[in-house]
């Protein structure tokens, strides 16, 4: 087995660009899609803390993935991760690209 075998094949099942597009789309526009902005404490609610998901019973359809601990939407804050981590992906190719 080579390296390349184990990487995905453009257009198999495992990788389509529909889903990076979908990554980066939700990442961009994540302050209007998301109900909170997860690195503000102003806007945490403790009492929504440990909320479960959706298909766990008790989940509300407000918090499609639950909160955590602190009362933090777990999709808002994967959201907002994605923005920061494709904008080190962006600038760790964009640099040195542009240094040659």
């Amino acid at each position: 087995m080579t390296f390349f075998t184990v990487l995905p094949v453009p257009g198999s099942s495992c990788w389509r660009p529909s889903s990076l597009f979908f990554i980066i789309i939700t990442s961009l526009f994540a302050p209007w899609l998301t109900i909170h902005d997860p690195f503000d404490p102003s806007s945490l609610t403790l009492t929504d803390a440990f909320t479960p998901p959706i298909w766990v019973g008790g989940g509300k359809w407000i918090l499609p993935s639950g909160d955590d601990d602190q009362g933090r939407d777990i999709l808002s804050t994967i959201m907002f991760g994605n923005r920061i981590s494709l904008l080190v992906g962006f600038l760790s190719v964009c640099w040195p690209c542009s240094s040659g």
